[in-house]
């Protein structure tokens, strides 16, 4: 890219690149009935016997298209409650496993916002990632893991990611180091009862890419860890990972303490996005501004079960951008849109539950290229498997 690029063409681009993180695939599916399982299931072996046959993706629905990979799985006692307690029961020092005893390595797990997705499992079925942790703040960098019960084991994606600025979007910078960092605290918790063991090759190696134009922003030291070229690249640097995932096996369990943790961030946007829905054509975008408040809320009651929650909401600035001449051009008035998402999720006896609503809506809608997406998720045995996404353009 010239040194020379605009900076507002550079931010078109770089979130151009990233549309899959922000822009509404438009289905119209309606499951109203347990969902088949996906296609490529891995089978692996187990430290202590049998197996366990799970999908070895996540997914944002019920397609059977891969999100991130699972890379770690948790066997033995490994209720997902009791994980989450042994990794918000430790410390952020790691440097007995080789890792700096700076940041972002100094971290400590809390509960963690981010978006919905979903696992499957032979024993477990589909299920939700109701429990989700972070090991650092939401932005700018931070190790995000999200929990899947499958039965006699835990399935784990975890991932090392960068905010992008000006959106509340992030950017997959390592599977490999998010594995290392999260089997080094499953084994500082001292309830391992074997050392930690891969399983064979069960996901695309690499998998995933982080595009250049966001590539060539970071920081040597970030480009460090992706094992991407150190200076400059001209295409998409790949996400490393060998395939595998590391089984630990923990021999007992952290005590699962009652309580209620919170978790409050604004996100000031302040970028320039594809437009990403009702579009009049691949040349419209949008300069976004304004604040959404994050909001997160897990509680833990007195007979092990929890309850909790997690609500986008906000109110942005739009100004239509026409990008065909080469230069920013207003094309129309500046408007509003809405923007609102909450999480419902609870473990109780019978299973884990999520519950995922989404909607952008830009106000007011009558117009041409105006509209709203709107998108559901449910899963867990208080919800049958849905899943509901949809875009309204008005006239």
């Amino acid at each position: 890219m010239s040194p020379r690029t605009p900076l507002w063409m550079l931010a078109a681009m770089l979130m151009s690149a990233c549309a899959d993180a922000g822009a509404p695939e438009v289905l119209d599916p309606s499951f109203k009935e347990a969902q088949p399982a996906p296609a490529g299931l891995a089978t692996v072996s187990l430290p202590l016997g049998g197996e366990a046959e799970f999908w070895p993706y996540t997914g944002t629905n019920f397609t059977g298209t891969g999100q991130d990979p699972i890379n770690v799985v948790i066997a033995g006692d490994a209720a997902p409650l009791a994980i989450r307690a042994a990794l918000m029961g430790l410390d952020g020092n790691r440097t007995g496993f080789g890792f700096p005893g700076s940041a972002p390595f100094d971290c400590t797990w809390e509960d963690g916002v981010g978006g919905s997705q979903t696992g499957f499992s032979t024993d477990g079925g589909w299920t939700g990632s109701v429990i989700q942790m972070q090991c650092g703040e939401y932005g700018p960098v931070r190790f995000h893991l999200r929990l899947f019960d499958a039965g006699d084991v835990t399935l784990v994606g975890v991932h090392f990611e960068v905010l992008i600025p000006g959106t509340a979007d992030h950017q997959v910078l390592s599977w490999e180091l998010a594995e290392q960092l999260v089997v080094a605290d499953l084994m500082r918790t001292g309830l391992a009862g074997a050392a930690p063991q891969s399983t064979p090759a069960i996901h695309a190696a690499p998998f995933r890419d982080i595009p250049s134009v966001i590539y060539n922003l970071l920081p040597v030291e970030l480009k460090g860890v992706t094992g991407g070229p150190l200076g400059e690249a001209s295409d998409a640097v790949p996400i490393q990972t060998d395939g595998s995932a590391t089984i630990v096996t923990l021999a007992s369990a952290a005590p699962i303490v009652p309580g209620t943790w919170e978790y409050d961030t604004p996100v000031e946007f302040g970028q320039v996005v594809p437009k990403p829905f009702c579009s009049p054509g691949p040349a419209a975008y949008l300069q976004l501004s304004g604040t959404v408040q994050l909001h997160q809320r897990v509680k833990i009651l007195p007979n092990g079960n929890m309850i909790g929650g997690f609500t986008a909401s906000g109110q942005l600035g739009l100004v239509p951008l026409d990008f065909s001449s080469g230069s920013p051009v207003v094309s129309g008035e500046p408007y509003g849109a809405t923007v609102a998402e909450e999480q419902i999720v609870s473990i109780k006896e019978q299973g884990a539950t999520l519950k995922h609503t989404q909607l952008q809506a830009e106000e007011p809608m009558i117009g041409p290229f105006r509209g709203r997406f709107e998108t559901r998720l449910a899963v867990g045995p208080e919800a049958r498997n849905d899943y509901v996404a949809s875009v309204v353009c008005g006239s």
